[in-house]
């Protein structure tokens, strides 16, 4: 779906970052490549072949996220997607939500620190250290209750966002874009376009709208990052264990070369400069550790192992 763009493109980086390779149809290639995201795009089932229902029968797809719109050559098409990936076991997801659990999922199974617990024991745990009695206790606590602790938990849970100052400042300066000069730049478009007459048959129009719908999910993705943001002055950090803002050097065990990477936030991460994903398997691996610690890391490509030769904050 449009709508799901903007969700779709966080997920695509976390999913680079895992090592995946990743490929997609037109409306969603485009909007991955405009937010630098690398895809190689792939024709749907009725722009002919070579398209999507032959690299999912081919072996070519190991996980598939489609969430659908309105429309009937849309709702065929992704009937054949499901059936097909059903039929051949390929792992799918037709929600944001499930494919944000998928991907979490993934990253928590390289790190080896995926667990299995039950629902009452984050209950249990939320609701002032003591176990309920009912689960209706828990549900008044949770509802009801404007004073309760469990109430004081729960905002508590609301995920901050870490990054560097200059990663705040680049979000900031990208939210500013959008507002000021992309927001009314497609306004002016979707007029234009309406003048020309039918939108049923009317290129402009779409794109047009398209565009608008993965301007305005980026805005609010920004606007949620923005406000949930903790700032980190890797000025004034230190010590010897890896955290956020640490740059690390590496010894390949393979290679013997050494690589050297900054720990920063999921926007600001560029594996070419240097900068890597607080959210990688690698940046997991790596936060507590110290020099002369080695860490393994499973990827798609196989697994790799480094020893920490470094650590400095600056």
């Amino acid at each position: 779906k449009n709508r799901d763009k903007a969700a779709a493109i966080l997920l695509a980086r976390q999913l680079v970052a895992l090592g995946f390779t990743l490929v997609a149809t037109g409306g969603t290639a485009a909007a991955m490549q405009a937010a630098g995201v690398p895809v190689r795009k792939i024709n749907k089932v009725y722009e002919g072949q070579p398209h999507v229902i032959d690299a999912l029968i081919n072996g070519e797809v190991q996980l598939m996220i489609n969430t659908t719109a309105e429309g009937a050559q849309t709702l065929a098409d992704s009937f054949s997607l499901r059936r097909t990936a059903l039929m051949r076991g390929i792992p799918h997801y037709t929600t944001m939500a499930g494919a944000r659990a998928a991907v979490a999922a993934i990253a928590a199974m390289q790190t080896g620190t995926l667990e299995v617990a039950s629902l009452q024991s984050y209950l249990n745990a939320s609701c002032d250290g003591r176990a309920c009695s009912t689960s209706a206790g828990c549900r008044v606590g949770f509802l009801f209750s404007k004073t309760s602790r469990c109430d004081e938990r729960r905002a508590d849970m609301v995920d901050k966002v870490p990054m560097t100052l200059l990663g705040y400042q680049k979000l900031e300066e990208e939210l500013r874009h959008l507002r000021g000069n992309e927001r009314p730049a497609i306004i002016r478009a979707i007029a234009e376009a309406r003048e020309h007459g039918d939108l049923s048959e009317n290129a402009e129009y779409h794109a047009a709208r398209e565009r608008q719908s993965f301007v305005e999910g980026r805005i609010q993705e920004l606007e949620d990052k923005i406000g949930r943001a903790e700032i980190i002055d890797v000025s004034k950090l230190g010590g010897k264990a890896i955290m956020f803002g640490a740059t690390v050097t590496l010894l390949d065990d393979d290679t013997e070369e050494e690589v050297r990477y900054q720990i920063v936030g999921e926007d600001e991460a560029d594996i070419k400069a240097g900068l890597l994903s607080v959210t990688s398997p690698l940046a997991r691996a790596l936060i507590g550790k110290q020099v002369k610690d080695s860490v393994e890391v499973s990827t798609p490509k196989g697994s790799k192992s480094y020893e920490i030769v470094k650590v400095s904050f600056k």
